[in-house]
């Protein structure tokens, strides 16, 4: 009879500790592949959305932008609420849905090079990203903060930026009816106010239209911050719109006000401590506002109002990862590879160009007054007559600083100027247009024309032809170049129509790699504009054109000289 082995016997104590060792290496192997998963799908994304910020935070209308990620991280910060197994499959279902979409959105994006489009097929993304790496429980916690993130996505086919232009245009009547009520003698034509001794164009610094989208920001910071409801919400972005339009006219108001008491509130650190008050009383009057919509609505923060996504569950701060199946596995692993693959596409559309970013903290333009005799006494044939200077707030269309000569030629006169500093292409018909000007026709002068007029210059040059009641007519002629001499010219009218129509046209960005236009801010703008009593003629023009060629070339050799010297 052969011999029993007996087996031995092992704790059931060790058995619990094996097992949950092996779930701790499982655990730890999951969370190492999500964030694997999680950096190759944002990676994906991070050349064109690279672009897309940089863009954004070129526009002052949008610098605020710096301080969305923290307020974001601000509204995530509190207890998480650890989800049901029970809607496991179908919160599972519904955010993996996320993915296509925006993969799709992405090659879109690629295929355009629009980074607008591919900031939003991002954000698309994001909960998919959060729930990958934290679950339901972590993507609650976050869901506050991911709405305002959309902040940083523009209005598209620039319909901000018409708002902004219809925001000039409300704040300029307004302004004028109310000086009216006060018997305040002025003079109301296009954005600009008028009084005596002083103009007033309706800038976005002068006039505060920069406190707009901030004020916007700010109120749905707000309502989130305090869980409000979704129509308290909608109620306080609609009070924070028409609470911008009443700071607007407030400043220039005062501004006309005061200057009856021989104080200019529309320059210096009068101006700065003007527009800084009146933001905050904005934000101080959004807060009450809140309370104001809270008492006549008798809304309460009720658990159902509180969160959009609501769970019922353990509230923990300590994030335990949920076991991801094979199938779901599979379908980010899928994910990660395409949007690596895109991103490999936009580096390599790209020519490895990258935004320069450093460019946005550039110094201001200093120049010194050149002076009178800064120029030469004739300019293909014209007569130098005056020089003065202008000092105007910072923003300001015309530029915060100017240096303008006077030349005259048989009864026409040139008003020749530089105005800096820009931080952006600039269109001067645009301003002409705002302050009563009609432009009768504009267009660009390509390199070839620039040669017949003058076979040394290459340069391009925007031309408009004006006319205005009591002032006659004109020609406009500018360009504008960088502290590298590179220079170019934009008419904003004609760049818009030249894009093809159809969905490329409106969301792909046809200055994608710098190849149109390869300057980098600031800028300095030269202009003339020429005054006659009549029409300029063929001739008249040419003559007009040569001048400022001429001119041009002086005054960039004069400007970079001294830049270069510093």
């Amino acid at each position: 009879m052969s011999a029993q082995v007996e087996k031995p016997i092992i704790p059931s104590s060790a058995i619990a500790v094996e097992a949950a060792s092996g779930r701790s290496d499982a655990l730890e192997a999951s969370k190492s592949y999500r964030v694997w998963v999680v950096a190759f799908l944002a990676i994906g994304f991070l050349p064109l959305l690279s672009w897309h910020f940089y863009e954004l935070l070129k526009r002052p209308h949008y610098q605020f932008a710096l301080l969305i990620p923290v307020a974001a991280w601000l509204l995530s910060i509190g207890e998480a609420e650890q989800e049901k197994s029970a809607g496991t499959w179908r919160n599972r279902w519904l955010i993996g849905s996320l993915v296509p979409i925006s993969l799709i959105g992405l090659g879109l994006a690629t295929n355009l090079w629009s980074p607008w489009l591919a900031a939003v097929s991002f954000f698309i993304m994001l909960p998919a990203l959060i729930w990958l790496l934290g679950g339901m429980a972590k993507l609650n916690q976050w869901f506050r903060g991911w709405v305002l993130c959309w902040m940083m996505i523009p209005l598209p086919f620039g319909l901000d930026e018409d708002l902004i232009v219809n925001l000039r245009t409300i704040t300029t009547r307004l302004t004028s009816s109310v000086l009216d009520q006060f018997q305040l003698l002025h003079l109301q034509y296009g954005n600009v106010i008028e009084v005596p001794g002083k103009q007033l164009f309706i800038a976005d610094a002068c006039s505060g239209i920069h406190s707009l989208y901030v004020l916007l920001a700010a109120a749905l910071f707000i309502g989130l911050w305090l869980s409000r409801g979704i129509i308290h919400i909608l109620l306080l972005l609609a009070g924070a719109f028409f609470l911008v339009i009443l700071e607007n006219v407030s400043r220039l108001f005062l501004i006309v006000a005061m200057l009856k008491y021989q104080v200019d509130l529309s320059v210096g650190i009068e101006h700065m401590i003007l527009g800084g008050s009146l933001f905050v009383a904005s934000l101080l009057i959004l807060i009450s506002l809140d309370q104001l919509i809270l008492f006549i609505t008798t809304s309460k923060k009720s658990e159902t109002q509180a969160a959009w996504f609501k769970w019922n569950g353990t509230k923990t701060k300590e994030f335990v990862p949920q076991r991801l199946e094979k199938n779901t596995f599979r379908f980010f692993t899928i994910g990660a590879v395409a949007a690596g693959l895109l991103g490999i596409i936009q580096i390599y559309k790209s020519h490895g160009e990258v935004p320069d970013f450093a460019g946005l903290s550039y110094e201001e333009i200093d120049l010194p007054e050149f002076g009178l005799q800064g120029l030469p006494k004739t300019i293909a044939g014209f007569e130098r007559a005056d020089y003065k200077t202008i000092a105007r707030v910072p923003g300001d269309p015309f530029g915060q600083a100017s240096q303008q000569w006077t030349y005259e030629k048989d009864g026409v006169t040139i008003l020749l100027a530089i105005d800096y500093p820009y931080n952006g292409i600039h269109d001067l018909c645009v301003c002409y247009s705002n302050i009563g000007w009609a432009i009768n026709e504009k267009r660009i002068l390509t390199e070839e024309e620039v040669r017949v007029l003058n076979p040394e210059a290459s340069n391009p040059i925007a031309v408009g032809k004006l006319s205005r009641d009591l002032y006659g007519h004109g020609l406009l002629a500018f360009s504008f170049f960088d502290l590298q001499g590179n220079s170019s010219a934009v008419i904003k009218e004609l760049a818009e129509q030249s894009i093809q129509p159809g969905f490329e046209g409106r969301f792909g960005n046809k200055n994608q790699k710098g190849k149109k236009y390869s300057l980098s801010p600031p800028f300095i703008e030269i202009q003339i504009l020429a005054r006659h009593s009549d029409l300029v003629d063929p001739h008249q023009e040419q003559e007009l054109l040569k001048f400022f060629i001429e001119a041009r070339k002086l005054l960039t050799k004069l400007c970079l000289d001294e830049l270069k010297d510093r």
